[in-house]
């Protein structure tokens, strides 16, 4: 939501975040004028014992009078805790549109986050995935009411570099960087969690050195959730498991931290190429986006109608989840082609104009509109 209201405010539209309280540290000053940051929820959970996230987010929705609220259902870490957002309608008296990072409806959820995300998906005027899998699910569970789903991409999660990566300077990156001469290094970007597919890349490096092949591999990014993350037992438990698969590859696995823009720059700028897998959600992820703007060759999992944008052996490489011999196959001629990096890398920079947040502002205004349009051609009020 940080980048889309840079984006939004800075093209004139009054923003209104509201969130939780524990993200107060946000320095809301270096935001464009019309940027307005309420961090004042204390839960995203609702009970008649305890009401005062209502009350609070009732109170300040009547200060702000707002022409519509945009929704974002969370991602998968912390789905049982995310009801309040299904009162917004009835609360705000105005349009609701909702993004789906998210559907959280079967497994591994309590029966109220399941009735809170059928209650958006009922109440919402229109429901927005960046996914081709979320979009025909919500097509389907809101069928009574054709045409409220729309596609709207997300943009990436870094600032786009000043340069981009090309095959013949990795070795001058991995230098400015200290790291160990090595005779490839593959990159991962972003927080590990179940929907991730870490454990087919572990084993993916780990035939390729068995095989003799010298490959590292750097994991860009946090490895602890952000203050506001409540990872459920089945995360953790994910998350330890992968630590200690990392650890019997040794000096292979380089875990970064977290990393300010300018260094996930360098990582990237260092890496022969970056491997994303995924079980699902491939097209709605940042880290997929920063990957794109930034050049480099890209491995990740999608094939078929859904690929979308992605065009195998053009802007990516495409494999299935879930099968190791085909990520090696696929690392294997990456690794061993510069013209096929470099055909890659180019095609990556053109596939990222998809993310662009330009791009991403001006479809969501573009719906919030037809929502306000809807709200009036029905004579609500």
């Amino acid at each position: 939501m940080h980048n889309l209201s840079r984006e939004l405010a800075g093209r004139g539209i009054e923003v209104h975040v509201i969130t939780s309280s524990s993200a107060a540290a946000f320095d809301a000053a270096s935001m464009p004028p019309g940027f307005h940051f309420w961090p004042i929820l204390s839960s995203w959970t609702w009970s008649w014992r305890d009401r005062s996230a209502v009350s609070a987010l009732r109170r300040c929705l009547r200060r702000i009078r707002p022409d519509v609220v945009h929704v974002v259902y969370p991602s998968s870490d912390r789905p049982n805790g995310y009801h309040i957002p299904a009162l917004l309608r009835l609360l705000a008296g105005c349009p609701v549109v909702t993004t789906f990072f998210s559907l959280s409806l079967l497994r591994g959820v309590t029966m109220a986050t399941r009735l809170s995300g059928l209650g958006l998906i009922w109440s919402g005027t229109i429901l927005i995935s960046h996914d081709p899998f979320y979009l025909t699910f919500l097509r389907l569970l809101s069928s009574w009411r054709l045409g409220r789903v729309r596609y709207v991409p997300v943009g990436a999660n870094v600032a786009a570099p000043e340069i981009a990566y090309r095959p013949d300077s990795v070795s001058a990156h991995r230098e400015a960087l200290g790291l160990p001469q090595a005779e490839h290094y593959v990159s991962h970007f972003g927080f590990v969690d179940s929907s991730r597919d870490i454990d087919t890349l572990l084993e993916a490096v780990r035939r390729l050195r068995e095989k003799g092949r010298d490959v590292r591999l750097i994991m860009i990014g946090g490895t602890e959730p952000a203050p506001t993350q409540d990872l459920s037992d089945h995360q953790q438990r994910f998350r330890a498991d992968i630590a200690a698969r990392a650890r019997k590859l040794g000096e292979a696995v380089i875990w970064t931290g977290y990393c300010p823009d300018d260094a996930v720059t360098k990582y990237f700028l260092a890496s022969d190429c970056t491997v994303l897998p995924f079980h699902r959600n491939t097209f709605g992820r940042t880290s997929l986006a920063a990957a794109l703007q930034h050049g480099v060759p890209v491995i990740t999992t999608a094939s078929g109608p859904r690929a979308l944008f992605l065009r195998h052996r053009e802007n990516a490489m495409l494999v299935p989840a879930d099968r190791p011999g085909r990520l090696v196959a696929a690392l294997e001629e990456v690794l061993g082609s510069a013209d096929l990096r470099a055909r890659l890398g180019r095609g990556a920079l053109e596939a990222a104009e998809w993310y662009r947040w330009e791009r991403v502002a001006a479809m969501s205004v573009a719906t919030y509109r037809e929502a306000v349009g809807r709200r009036w051609r029905r004579g609500e009020r």
